[in-house]
């Protein structure tokens, strides 16, 4: 069995590579390493014998090697995925629906699956918890493209027979962020601050909630969902959510971190917050632990401390790390 990851060298798509490829899959990975790192699946080249294509999805199926004749799978996971990105660099937008236009064109012609990460921000504007059914009115380029992408592939289901199914990931956080900088999740970010003793600016006064979900366990689901693929008709699809259905406020997260971690974050709060700042998140996963029979298994205090020794051996990396917000100030 044959999977193509796209993004598989960034910060999810490195753990989905790990977890395929220990199952016995033959990966391989597309990416163009915009903010992933080779550095991620060097050891998986070793051990397992993955392909890695240093390319970006859009060009797609063509740059793929002689050798790589039939696919079983794809998981789409090379997009931009922090909201921030599509405020500094608007032309993100348009790339990012000419990749998801190429990737369900490849599935077409392999005639097989494809699973897509989506967002939790398309729910912007709902209260929470935020169930699948719930209406979307995108606030945001990168919530609307989002959104996009998953009518794209919901299109090609009843058009033209495709599988596809999109997963909404919530906050995720985890091992591997490194090179993400100042667009890594705000707990890895407050970490960092932990270690390097750096001030983190924070907006508003640290009340806003977000619900984290451990990279470990989006992998697995990014496995189930594939596996729920195969034993359903041409046409099939669907959306979950990916997340712990547990919010953290920012507050939170520095006990958290200081408690379990070892390490104390350095923050300012400045009290304000950017326009459509989403305050809080939290995924009713109901569906998802019916229909693809997951459920996290991580909580952060279990694993910040596995964090934090991680990190502590990444410092050169971080040490590159702008505690700054990257989305513009807009009072």
């Amino acid at each position: 069995m044959r999977v193509l990851i796209t993004g598989g060298a960034g910060f999810i798509g490195s753990h989905v590579a790990e977890l395929f490829a220990k199952r016995g899959f033959d990966v391989v990975v597309l990416d163009d390493l915009s903010t992933g790192n080779r550095a991620n699946v060097d050891e998986l080249v070793i051990d397992y014998d993955i392909k890695v294509i240093e390319r970006a999805a859009v060009g797609l199926p063509y740059c793929l090697p002689d050798e790589v004749d039939s696919l079983d799978g794809i998981i789409h996971l090379g997009q931009p995925s922090s909201s921030p990105l599509y405020w500094c660099y608007p032309e993100l937008f348009y790339k990012t629906i000419q990749e998801m236009q190429a990737v369900l064109q490849t599935a077409y012609r392999f005639e097989c699956p494809v699973v897509y990460a989506s967002s939790s921000s398309v729910y912007a504007g709902n209260k929470v918890p935020w169930r699948e059914d719930m209406r979307i009115e995108p606030w945001d380029r990168y919530s609307e493209v989002k959104y996009i992408c998953e009518r794209m592939g919901i299109l090609w289901a009843r058009r033209q027979g495709l599988k596809f199914v999109a997963l909404r990931l919530f906050s995720v956080y985890g091992k591997r962020e490194e090179y993400k900088g100042n667009f890594a999740n705000l707990f890895t970010q407050l970490i960092w601050s932990g270690l390097t003793g750096r001030r983190l600016k924070i907006f508003g006064l640290g009340d806003q909630t977000r619900d984290l979900v451990y990279v470990e366990d989006v992998a697995e689901a990014f496995y189930k969902a594939l596996q729920l693929a195969y034993t359903e008709k041409p046409g099939f699809y669907d959306v979950f959510n990916v997340g712990s259905g547990k919010p953290y406020s920012i507050r939170e997260m520095v006990t958290v971190i200081s408690m379990y971690g070892g390490v104390k974050p350095v923050v300012e709060y400045l009290g304000f917050y950017p326009q459509f700042y989403i305050m809080h998140t939290c995924a009713d996963i109901n569906k998802a632990v019916e229909g693809l029979e997951w459920r996290p298994r991580h909580a952060p205090e279990e694993v910040v401390r596995r964090l934090v020794d991680y990190y502590a051996t990444r410092m050169d990396v971080i040490a590159e790390w702008s505690p700054e917000p990257p989305t513009p100030l807009r009072r």
